[in-house]
């Protein structure tokens, strides 16, 4: 299984700006685990779906719930990070995580964004 994210750097941002050392290197862990497991394997606690083919990656850093949302997609054996999002109870930041995620996977179906590697993330000064 390959993980990608949106090439408009938005998880790329998030990394950068909402991720401590810690937390970054968790998410890292968390994305390398999952590519090196069979899609059909993964589950709790490290993922969960959310339904309407939304899922949310699940990892915890410094006292904080990370939850970035991805989807199956955009191409076979591929999965997609769509937002980057926090969760405290059942209050999403930002409150309109689902949404966006739902979004901007249409948006990838429909040509108007595109994806890249999230390894290659893994070199680069984000």
């Amino acid at each position: 299984m390959e993980v990608f994210w949106g090439t408009k750097g938005f998880i790329a941002e998030w990394c950068k700006g909402e991720l401590s050392v810690e937390a970054q290197a968790e998410f890292d862990n968390l994305v390398i685990d999952l590519a090196a497991t069979p899609r059909a394997s993964w589950s709790m606690p490290d993922f969960k779906p959310l339904g309407d083919g939304i899922f949310e990656l699940r990892f915890k850093a410094g006292g904080k719930q990370y939850r970035p949302l991805g989807y199956d997609g955009p191409g076979a054996h591929q999965f997609t990070i769509l937002i980057g999002a926090y969760k405290k109870m059942k209050k999403w930041t930002p409150q309109d995580a689902r949404k966006t995620a739902t979004k901007r996977r249409k948006e990838i179906e429909n040509g108007i964004r595109k994806v890249r590697r999230y390894a290659e993330h893994l070199f680069e000064d984000v």
